[in-house]
């Protein structure tokens, strides 16, 4: 009971965090398009598109993070977890979608050098408040992550900071743009950025497509839990431990063989204590099931 208050806890948490970017989303886009536009930057205006990408993606993660939270019901007994990688997994295609297009407009400034324009003033300081907004992001999805374990704001973290990488980078890029009058430079910034937003997305969506078939939690978390289970004097071996990532939850799987003789009863409390610890040890673990088999 008290976990499930945990769990109750964390998903308002994330729903608030995400709410909150979104909102924080909407003002960047804004501000980076026309910080862009009137400070002739297209590493900005690149930028900007990420951060339209951004408010879709979070819209769509707010309604992951609620649907997800829902508790088991008659036709999913098991909960909606696997909503949020569902969720985070339409989020990174959308954020590749915008790393490409990024790439795209890079390119053609690299290309067509004669239709690059120096950046000013206007889009260093926009640049700037955008880094700073950016970093604080990813430094509150980063403790929430840290209290939570939860996946979607994994991802927004990873997003908070190369997002704020970027514009770092085109910050950089302006600043070498208008004092040394390197008019290139500015889209080749952008096209780190679209290697960066990519490259992490991709890595993102691997971890959640492995929630979706039941990958193996991890092999340091299997040993883990068996030193826990070997602990118990009553249990002769471990048959076997299985683990299984369930979008931010785990369950836990085993077979353990016991004394023939013990009554069943004693069997009863030995595993049912054993269960607890492990639940208790792991905020991940919703679930752990152990059979036992005579020795």
């Amino acid at each position: 009971m008290e976990k499930e208050k945990i769990y109750k806890k964390n998903y308002k948490a994330v729903q608030n965090i995400t709410f909150a970017t979104l909102i924080c989303n909407i003002f960047l886009a804004t501000g980076k398009l026309l910080g862009g536009i009137f400070g002739l930057s297209k590493a900005l205006i690149s930028d900007s598109i990420n951060s339209f990408g951004d408010i879709i993606t979070s819209f769509i993660t707010l309604i992951g993070a609620k649907i997800s939270s829902k508790k088991p019901d008659k036709n999913h007994p098991y909960g909606h977890e696997k909503i949020s990688s569902i969720a985070i997994i339409i989020f990174e295609m959308i954020v590749i979608f915008s790393g490409l297009i990024i790439g795209y407009t890079a390119i053609k400034g690299l290309v067509s050098p004669e239709e690059i324009v120096l950046p000013d003033l206007v889009s260093l300081i926009v640049a700037s408040i955008c880094v700073g907004v950016k970093f604080i992001l990813f430094l509150n999805a980063f403790i929430f992550y840290k209290k939570t374990k939860s996946l979607i704001l994994k991802a927004q973290m990873f997003d908070h900071l190369f997002d704020s990488i970027g514009t770092f980078l085109s910050l950089i890029g302006i600043i070498i743009a208008i004092n040394f009058n390197v008019d290139w430079l500015d889209s080749v910034f952008s096209l780190i950025i679209c290697v960066l937003i990519i490259v992490v997305a991709i890595k993102v969506m691997i971890e959640n497509i492995s929630c979706l078939v039941d990958q193996n939690w991890n092999n340091e978390k299997d040993q883990e839990i068996k030193k826990i289970v070997e602990k118990c004097s009553e249990i002769k071996k471990i048959d076997f431990i299985k683990t299984r990532k369930f979008g931010d939850k785990v369950y836990v799987d085993m077979e353990v063989s016991m004394d023939k003789n013990l009554s069943l009863l004693v069997a009863h409390e030995v595993v049912d204590k054993l269960e607890k610890e492990i639940e208790n040890t792991y905020i991940e673990v919703i679930h752990v099931a152990i059979h036992i088999n005579p020795y």
